[in-house]
């Protein structure tokens, strides 16, 4: 993980909102704190080496903009007295109006060097485009493909480009392959929307489980170019649809909805690209997202800490930071220079799901059973016909597999998921007084010494990252007593500081 993306900031009205009714683009919140308190929280993400992701809603305000207030409803220049496209909600912004585009040039740049954010997503691209772009008002006008569009987040790009070269520019369009292909050439990501699917798989239904969409190829996208993901702010959980509608043997057994829920990830994040997860995905919770209307319940949401009082709960959210961890430790394997397969359509369900990454020597397959009942043995295309070559890195939490590299077998209980990758990739050294065999990392007073020309990542054996060094050469990192995980350049070493 190295983003936080926050919902919508702005000043909105009353205190309860998800942000989707800005009032005052330049204004963070009351409900959420003061400028200061959001400059801390953004200064504390940078020195924990995570950037910060800003959602912005340049289609509509709500009523108490000061530009909608200055004309008698129905004659402001600035606003549409009926939006040009399907997606209408409060008051349409008119795209093509010098103010409202000048605004928007000073409001990208204020928040990129009063708060230094580190870029943007951009609600409803659809509703973006010039009022005379569209064919019609109704769906197929705003889903057909639109230059008007692709114009407009390419001006809005550049202006974030003057102030932070190489910022993240998301776009929420869930349009055509041509449009945000288009928008992936100028180095954009877009949006892709994969619940209906994952919550498919979640529940134990074969029919629209395939989770091949997560990687961006496969989509029929740009390499590289999506945030694909299994949960957002949109969406129902996957978990509480387990409860409400899984199949028999899923729907009521925690054991098998969280094993689920861990192959869900698995098939999510050990896919290259960039994905989304959503705010307590990795605890399976299994709140209720939706009014009694359908619409979404924007009540505030407090972390249930008390989840991780249950085992089953505990592995799920051992099992995203594992993953997390086999990424960040050999990022050459999610690269662009990587070979990648996978085999995770709806077709795929009997037979099994198989995703494969290759770079250099390197190899890690990503094995998943999406039967409800009974192991499964999977046919596994190993490059080489050698057991040594290769070990477990992770399994589903409380399940074991087995795999034979000879016959090309692996052996996967249901609903459980393996990663198998080279053996100099499977587990850490050791390391509990003194100094490592290669005298990079030595245990010194109050916390470890390390050489290295690399980022340093330092983890809890729970896998929460406590400290992090972007420096390179010797330097010193302090910890409290305890055993960490040291993670730089491709290696990982496990440390005992007293």
């Amino acid at each position: 993980m190295n983003a936080v993306e926050l919902l919508p900031i702005n000043e909105f009205n009353g205190n309860i909102s998800w942000g989707y009714n800005p009032n005052f683009y330049f204004a963070p919140d009351k409900a959420y704190g003061t400028p200061d308190d959001y400059k801390e929280f953004i200064d504390k993400c940078h020195e924990a080496g995570l950037a910060v992701i800003l959602d912005m809603v340049f289609n509509q305000s709500d009523w108490q903009h000061p530009w909608y207030r200055m004309y008698e409803e129905g004659s402001n220049p600035m606003y549409n007295v009926t939006a040009p496209h399907a997606h209408s909600v409060l008051n349409d912004w008119n795209q093509g109006h010098p103010l409202v585009q000048k605004q928007w040039d000073d409001v990208l740049t204020y928040w990129l060097t009063e708060y230094k954010v580190d870029g943007f997503r951009f609600d409803l691209v659809k509703g973006l485009g010039d009022n005379n772009s569209y064919p019609n008002a109704g769906d197929s006008g705003t889903d057909a493909f639109n230059q008007s569009r692709i114009d407009r987040m390419r001006r809005l790009q550049q202006v974030i480009e003057k102030v932070k070269p190489g910022a993240y520019f998301i776009n929420e369009n869930l349009a055509g392959t041509q449009e945000e292909n288009a928008m992936a050439a100028y180095g954009q990501l877009n949006w892709a929307n994969l619940n209906d699917a994952g919550c498919q798989y979640a529940m134990g239904y074969p029919s629209g489980s395939g989770l091949d969409r997560m990687y961006a190829p496969y989509d029929n996208r740009t390499w590289g170019s999506t945030v694909s993901y299994l949960e957002s702010h949109d969406e129902q959980r996957l978990a509480y649809k387990q409860n409400q509608w899984g199949a028999t043997g899923v729907k009521g057994d925690l054991g098998k909805s969280m094993l689920r829920l861990g192959a869900c990830a698995a098939q999510m994040i050990m896919s290259p690209g960039a994905h989304l997860i959503w705010m307590f995905s990795e605890l399976g919770n299994d709140q209720n997202t939706k009014s009694a209307s359908g619409d979404n319940n924007t009540d505030p949401k407090t972390v249930c800490w008390s989840l991780l009082d249950q085992p089953e709960r505990a592995g799920l959210a051992e099992t995203y930071s594992r993953l997390h961890r086999i990424r960040e430790s050999f990022p050459e394997l999610f690269s662009r220079s990587a070979s990648f397969e996978s085999k995770c359509s709806a077709s795929d369900w009997t037979t099994g799901r198989v995703m494969i990454s290759r770079a250099g020597d390197r190899e890690v397959y990503t094995v998943i059973n999406p039967s409800v009942i009974g192991k499964a043995g999977i046919k596994v295309d190993f490059a080489h016909k050698d057991n040594s070559r290769y070990r477990v890195m992770l399994n589903g939490y409380g399940t074991e597999s087995k795999f034979d590299a000879v016959t090309g077998m692996v052996e996967v209980p249901a609903n459980s998921f393996v990663v198998i990758g080279t053996a100099e990739m499977a587990g850490v050294t050791d390391l509990t007084d003194g100094d490592s065999d290669e005298d990079e990392v030595s245990i010194c007073k109050d916390g470890i010494a390390i050489s290295s020309d690399h980022p340093v990542n330092v983890y809890t054996l729970s896998g929460v990252r406590t400290a992090f060094s972007d420096g390179s050469g010797r330097r010193k990192i302090p910890l409290p007593s305890g055993m960490y995980v040291v993670r730089y350049g491709g290696k990982a070493v496990k440390v005992l500081v007293r």
